[in-house]
């Protein structure tokens, strides 16, 4: 048997030069042609003259029919499976690209990845890849996006994108404000066996392209807590070939505008592909520039090593969870307020025990009135005949995100009650009295709107026949909010004070949605029969918060429900109180208090939404992860 040496490989000029260009030995041919797997390969294109292909390792060798010339030769990449694609994922894929469009601002954050596609990117020097644009893609496509997705649950509504700009004499976005998914990385896999490296790197023209994009991004009125967060990944493998004087002074420009349009919402991470030695100035100042601005800058020198690939990419796909995980929080309040110091009634405390205390002194009651601009409210009786004070327990029996809940009775003037229990409420933190006032407000004009909506909710309902109940004696559950008051009386320091005032709520108290995510699971429960098919009563709730977005053109997102369901009368009714009112950060757009989370709560609430029957009786188009019935 013939030592591998000793085997006669005549190399042709075109072949030396792959090899050369792949770091492929001609010890290594030697080595396929004795050891490899030797077949067929395609036939000359040019004298259709049959070709041998020897395959050893990830090196492959195409030699001519004597076994004996070159052809050429490359390292065969590793195989990154594609995934399999339901069409559970098909749906949700296709869903979010029907919200990207309908409404592109539910977008939380958006990824653009440069990658270098010049001609050194066709080097065969990364272990395990063909050449240089194949482990970027690779690397880009496991450690990225899939990194992403295997983090989170399959039915997750967060809405993400990913656009990727291919870098070579001009920055071509080859993608754009792709869903994050598994279809998406099916995409980069197919275009990392497609891309054709080729000429020079100019980085100007691929950062302006970036600009181009968060130029695009739907920011109009927002501010920094709404805006969707930005990471720019900028991967290359050598300096830029826009090199002169001007060119960088043009790149540091271009990194302002970029870092000035999305204020503190970017990063960006320079990767770095090359042997030792390799000139990164450029990259390293980028990173630096970023920082200097006030953003996160960084740069990763991986060598030629896909270990440290995968590393760098990864880091910047856990910083990309984290500050998308930090922006979907509800819990941003930068100026912690002090809260009252209070002692919670136990329930268990019978009612001869609690301490209350009556206040008679200017004791007035009010409506708010938003029609009226100048002064929205008016002074209005007491719920009660005779009644002309109150009395409010001492200790709260219950908490809420902002307020305190007291019971409460109107009195006549001899101190007797008169009329039903009531609640009370007053914020938990300790504001001055502008600042309470302000609150009171807050609350009675988002309770009104709602109780706006849930009249005009119901009567849509009321005409759409799919939701007309199967049994003729049977009638939809209808939505209703408390009519809320504010009390105003002199307290014993001389200081003027209100109160906040609703009806007690009778029977099991439920929150059905919230701003921050949270769903009720009604599985379990009693079903209604409706002509589009079974459904829970609390799917109308769930329906309702759904109808309110798309009936205001999806400005306005009504959630935060909590309640009763009241069924001790004829028919079904919700009962509902301290709801949240999300509003779109539009030009001179208020704020419906403290709740408003504004961006985040449309975003958290799509995570957690599950389309049912009630929606889709009432023809409204898919929103949230998932479509489901009893």
């Amino acid at each position: 048997q013939r030592a591998t040496r000793e085997l006669t490989v005549l190399s042709s000029a075109h072949g030396r030069a792959r090899r050369e260009q792949r770091e492929i030995s001609k010890f290594d041919l030697q080595s396929a042609i004795k050891y490899g797997v030797k077949k067929r390969g395609r036939s000359c294109p040019k004298t259709k003259a049959p070709r041998w292909m020897y395959v050893y390792g990830n090196c492959v060798y195409i030699t001519d029919e004597a076994s004996t010339r070159e052809v050429t030769s490359y390292k065969e990449a590793v195989r990154i499976q594609p995934a399999e694609i339901t069409p559970t994922m098909m749906a949700r894929h296709e869903q979010d690209i029907q919200s990207l469009n309908g409404d592109p601002q539910l977008c939380a954050s958006h990824s653009i990845i440069v990658i270098d596609q010049s001609a050194s990117m066709k080097v065969s020097d990364v272990v395990g890849f063909r050449n240089r644009s194949q482990a970027a893609y690779g690397v880009l496509a496991l450690e990225y996006i899939a990194e992403q997705l295997h983090g989170r649950p399959e039915d997750n509504g967060t809405l993400d994108v990913v656009s990727i700009i291919e870098m070579n004499d001009t920055g071509s976005a080859i993608f754009e404000r792709e869903p994050l998914d598994w279809i998406f990385f099916n995409k980069v896999l197919d275009r990392q066996r497609k891309a054709a490296p080729k000429s020079h790197g100019n980085y100007n023209e691929a950062l302006k392209s970036v600009k181009q994009l968060i130029d695009r991004e739907p920011n109009s009125g927002m501010d920094a807590d709404d805006m969707a967060c930005v990471a720019v990944t900028f991967v290359s493998d050598g300096k830029p070939s826009d090199k002169r004087a001007d060119d960088s002074i043009l790149r540091m420009d271009i990194l302002q505008g970029i870092v000035a349009a999305v204020t503190s919402n970017i990063s960006v991470h320079a990767i770095g592909i090359g042997a030792y030695g390799t000139n990164f100035a450029a990259l390293v100042k980028m990173a630096s520039v970023v920082s200097e601005l006030g953003a996160d800058g960084t740069f990763t020198f991986s060598e030629l090593s896909f270990a440290k690939m995968s590393a760098a990419f990864s880091s910047a796909s856990s910083k990309m969870t984290n500050t998308r995980t930090e922006k979907l929080s509800v819990n941003r309040d930068a100026k912690q307020r002090e809260q009252k110091v209070v002692t919670m009634r136990r329930k268990s405390v019978p009612n001869s025990e609690r301490n209350f205390t009556q206040h008679f002194f200017g004791v007035s009651r009010w409506w708010y009135f938003p029609v009226k601009k100048s002064y929205p409210w008016k002074e209005v009786e007491f719920k009660n005949r005779g009644a002309c004070g109150f009395d409010i327990e001492k200790d709260p029996f219950g908490v809420g995100a902002e307020r305190l809940a007291y019971m409460f009775h109107e009195v006549d003037q001899r101190g007797r009650r008169v009329g039903k229990s009531m609640v009370a409420k007053e914020s938990k933190y300790l504001d001055g009295e502008e600042r309470k006032i302000r609150f009171h407000e807050a609350f009675c004009r988002t309770q009104k709107r709602a109780s706006e909506f849930a009249d005009q909710f119901n009567h849509v309902v009321l005409k759409t026949p799919g939701l007309w109940p199967s049994d003729r004696d049977m009638k939809t559950p209808a939505v209703y909010f408390l009519e809320c008051s504010v009390y105003e009386y002199w307290a014993t320091n001389g200081q003027r004070c209100g109160l906040l005032v609703e009806d007690l709520l009778q029977g099991k108290f439920t929150k059905f949605n919230s701003n921050n995510g949270f769903y009720h699971n009604a599985e379990g429960g009693r079903k209604i029969c409706l002509q589009v098919g079974e459904v829970y009563p609390t799917d109308f709730v769930q329906a309702f918060s759904h109808w309110v977005y798309y009936s205001t053109d999806q400005r306005l997102l009504l959630c935060d429900l909590q309640g009763v369901l009241n069924e001790e009368g004829r028919y079904l009714k919700f009962e509902l109180t301290d709801p949240c009112i999300c509003s779109k950060p539009e030009h001179g757009s208020e704020r419906y208090g403290r709740s408003d989370m504004r961006m985040v709560g449309f975003r958290t609430f799509r995570k957690s939404h599950k389309c049912n029957r009630v929606c889709v009786g009432l023809g409204l188009p898919s929103f949230g992860s998932r479509t489901t019935g009893p």
